[in-house]
């Protein structure tokens, strides 16, 4: 669940609560809030900065191990 915005946190408490009430199988690590989505989009090369890149990286990760689970 990936949530980007200027602030998010009301729809991505709202989206967490759709998920669980749905049944959907998630952990901590897959689940982001990209709060100042535009500030981390560098328009000149159009790429993200470190810390997005790696948040990504690490829910990526999340959603491949839920993915292998029973």
């Amino acid at each position: 669940m990936i949530v980007a915005s200027l602030s998010g946190q009301k729809a991505y408490e709202s989206l967490d609560l759709v998920m669980t009430t749905v049944g959907a199988k998630m952990d901590p690590r897959s689940k982001l809030l990209i709060t100042g989505a535009y500030s981390k989009l560098n328009k000149a090369t159009n790429t993200l900065d470190e810390n997005t890149i790696t948040l990504l990286k690490d829910l990526m990760l999340s959603f491949a191990e839920l993915t292998t689970q029973p």
